[in-house]
């Protein structure tokens, strides 16, 4: 399949690789070197390239058909479904929801964690993005989607991991690749996370010193262990 059409279904740009990559260095302990991975709404389908390039054996869900057939039609695994009902329980290592989350409404997002849980393997991992809920730096992600539905921020991920009894292993900012792309991108974060750092201290001490929050970051990333 060719993936350096950037409008190509699967296509993974070396940005998006990078990042992908520090992201699952947060989970790399908690699963094999081989995992069954699961991704609900897999969009254009960069992650599951990513994770076909690392021989995974990775699943694709999504309710918008379209995407279904395409990704179909370039060999990917991939199955249509408004719900998780019909696949299989204590089935993956890791379920990964990037941009998804913030979909659900607030009354069923409990359900959809449990959902979520319901096919994982005894010690299996969710890891889900989603706007930051806890600071105005994540209000351009969430506001700039109609169908987004929630605001999710660090009090109701403990409330999710806590009703639906799993271990909150980390919550922390999105992940954004310190090397790998490039001077510039270099130099800029150089200069960028020390000033985030020391910011975000500021800002706990001073709005939220007995409930830390993450507020120099854009997005959020959870992950969950059953």
């Amino acid at each position: 399949m060719q993936t350096n059409n950037i409008d190509s279904f699967g296509f993974l740009s070396k940005k998006l690789a990078r990042y992908y990559e520090v992201e699952m260095a947060c989970v790399k302990s908690y699963i094999p070197k081989s995992p069954k991975v699961l991704e609900v709404g897999y969009g254009r389908g960069s992650f599951l390239q990513y994770g076909k390039q690392r021989l995974w054996d990775i699943t694709g869900v999504e309710i918008n058909q379209d995407l279904v057939d395409e990704a179909k039609t370039n060999n990917y695994n991939v199955i249509a479904a408004r719900d998780l009902n019909g696949l299989k329980a204590n089935d993956f290592d890791l379920v990964c929801a990037f941009d998804v989350f913030e979909h659900i409404d607030a009354e069923e997002i409990h359900d959809y964690v449990m959902s979520l849980k319901r096919l994982l393997k005894p010690g299996g991992i969710i890891l889900a993005k989603f706007p930051n809920g806890d600071s105005p730096l994540g209000m351009p992600n969430q506001n700039g989607d109609l169908t987004h539905k929630i605001a999710i921020g660090s009090g109701i991920i403990h409330d999710l991991a806590k009703s639906s009894n799993m271990h909150l292993v980390l919550l922390k900012g999105n992940a954004e690749p310190f090397l790998g792309l490039g001077l510039i991108n270099f130099i800029y974060r150089l200069i960028i996370y020390p000033t985030r750092f020391v910011l975000n201290i500021l800002f706990n001490i001073i709005f939220s010193a007995n409930n830390r929050v993450n507020f120099c970051a854009s997005n959020l990333v959870v992950v969950l262990k059953k």
